[in-house]
């Protein structure tokens, strides 16, 4: 509920987006936390309940102080960049991601996710490389099949994301998998448990670039009631894949087909995309109105090398 003469961030922010391109959906990240041993030591073990968060969907208003700024350092050229980020509050966010209605009937918990932290990560959708709101044979089936338009250059593309749902609520996305020239591919391999339903459509995205085998990215499941499940999905790379080699010329990327366990699947609108990497430096919470974000855009090697290496 929002108060008398307080500002409702996200109404705010979703009105600004049909008039300037400054409004945007981000993707919230934080990287897993790993256990430590007797001596203090991290190990390669994720702490329970502390897996990687991956977050779709977040309103935000980007007021750009620095948009890009080209710095010459020992390992290259790197493109970095400042901006302030305006957020709604965090309870809103999370009744956002919980799908909590006006009667607030869902009872869904989502404890991992508490506050924002310096050094945790908004993925900006900079730029689109390919996109298609329905796949080619749009129907409850359980392989749904997006076939690129041909030399379609996917160099640049950073993350992939679709949305999903689900009939009877009983599957499970078993893999999602990119198909390229010369028998290369990505496939995530999905947990081996349901991972969504039918009361909403679950947002997935995953990353492209920097993949290596046996790599793990996280999403998060949000059932009608109870603890909302953070679940993971591993890299297999064939034929040494690298998304930085599809240039749509010599290498091309041919289809993303996404697999079900069962008939009944649905997805949508689906998204390679190249992501602005925004890197929380510092916080300033309004409580239960919004929070502002002082952001440093980490875009690593300049985009025409990518090609080139």
């Amino acid at each position: 509920m929002v108060k008398t003469g307080s500002i409702n961030m996200a109404k705010a922010i979703r009105r600004i987006g049909h008039r300037s391109g400054q409004a945007r959906k981000m993707t919230f990240y934080r990287d897993p936390i790993e256990a430590k041993d007797d001596y203090g030591v991290e190990t390669d073990v994720i702490a329970t309940g502390n897996e990687g968060l991956t977050i779709p969907n977040i309103d935000a208003f980007i007021a750009p102080i620095v948009t890009s700024s080209d710095s010459f350092t020992r390992a290259g050229h790197t493109v970095i960049g400042s901006a302030t980020l305006y957020i709604p509050s965090l309870s809103t966010i999370k009744k956002n991601v919980l799908g909590i209605n006006s009667v607030g009937n869902t009872t869904a918990r989502l404890s991992s996710f508490n506050e924002l932290e310096s050094k945790d990560i908004l993925y900006d959708m900079e730029k689109i490389i390919f996109s298609d709101d329905t796949p080619d044979d749009d129907s409850n089936t359980s392989v749904d099949t997006y076939t690129l338009t041909a030399n379609t250059p996917c160099f640049e593309g950073d993350r992939l994301q679709f949305k999903v749902t689900d009939d009877d609520g009983t599957n499970k996305i078993t893999t999602v998998k990119l198909n390229a020239s010369g028998g290369k591919y990505l496939t995530w391999t999905f947990h081996d448990s349901d991972n969504f339903d039918d009361g909403k459509y679950h947002i997935v995205d995953l990353p492209l670039s920097g993949v290596s085998a046996s790599d793990k990215a996280y999403y998060i499941y949000v059932p009608s009631t109870g603890e909302v499940l953070i679940k993971e999905v591993e890299a297999t790379l064939g034929s040494s894949f690298d998304i930085k080699d599809i240039d749509g010329e010599t290498n091309t990327l041919t289809n993303v087909v996404i697999t079900s366990n069962g008939t009944g699947m649905t997805t949508k609108d689906l998204r390679i995309y190249k992501a602005g990497e925004w890197r929380i430096e510092n916080i300033k919470e309004y409580r239960d109105e919004y929070m502002e974000l002082g952001c440093t855009k980490i875009r690593g090697e300049r985009g025409s090398r990518r090609r080139a290496y």
